[in-house]
Parts: C-alpha cells; sequence; structure tokens
C-alpha cells in the first residue's frame, strides 16, 4: 500500500509491475460488422476479381466504396470502413513473389559457384 501511495497508482497496478516487468497486452474487443456484412460479398467479390487482373487495374479502398454507394444504395457504409476491411486482405502478387525470389536467387548463386569453380579447376 506504501508503493502504491507514493507512485500514485492503484495496487493492482503495483501488484502487475512485481509479477512481470512487462505490462499486459491489451485486449482487442472484436466488434460485430453489422453495416459491413451487407456489403462484405460484394466486395470479396471485387478482390477476388482483382486478383487476376494486372496491378494498375485493381481496385482501391476508395474506388470500392464509390462502387458500392452506385450500387448498392441501401447501404450506408463509411469509407474507412471499406478501406480498413479492404487493407486486411493481402495484396495478391506478394506471396508468388515471395516464393519464387529465393529460386531465382538459388539458381543465380548455382550459375555463379559453377561458373568459379570452371574458372578455378587447374589444368584447363
Amino acid at each position: 500500500a506504501g508503493v502504491a501511495k507514493k507512485l500514485k497508482v492503484h495496487r493492482r497496478m503495483v501488484r502487475e509491475a512485481i509479477g512481470s516487468a512487462l505490462p499486459a497486452p491489451r485486449k482487442k474487443v472484436e466488434r460485430p460488422r453489422w453495416k459491413l456484412a451487407t456489403a462484405m460479398d460484394f466486395v470479396n467479390q471485387i478482390l477476388e476479381l482483382d486478383k487476376k487482373a494486372p496491378r494498375k487495374q485493381r481496385h482501391t479502398a476508395r474506388r470500392i466504396w464509390q462502387r458500392i454507394r452506385r450500387e448498392m444504395p441501401e447501404c450506408q457504409i463509411c469509407e474507412r470502413t471499406v478501406r480498413s476491411y479492404v487493407h486486411q486482405t493481402p495484396p495478391p502478387q506478394l506471396y508468388m513473389h515471395r516464393m519464387t525470389t529465393p529460386i531465382w536467387r538459388a539458381r543465380i548463386i548455382a550459375t555463379i559457384s559453377s561458373f568459379m569453380r570452371s574458372l578455378l579447376k587447374p589444368g584447363k
């Protein structure tokens, strides 16, 4: 009680600090997206079609929101909600790029090492 009074914090905070030097992570409350629920299938369909489109022709979150306002006027949803939902889905080509990069790197290294070995072989 004396430490809590001296530091002007609650006794619970002192107990938690004694138990662990790092504070407990904050709890993230997952709220239901009742406004987004009506447009979620529509947004997922757009994002699925964008996987096949070239990078420059994909929809931005703002364009998706504008399409929702134009094609689904009964769905009153703000742009920020659409943007946060769209940004939660990973970009489609990043994964393909990450998987192929080590393969190309390995091929380049193998080519360079075989070339260096052929240069260092005695008798040629």
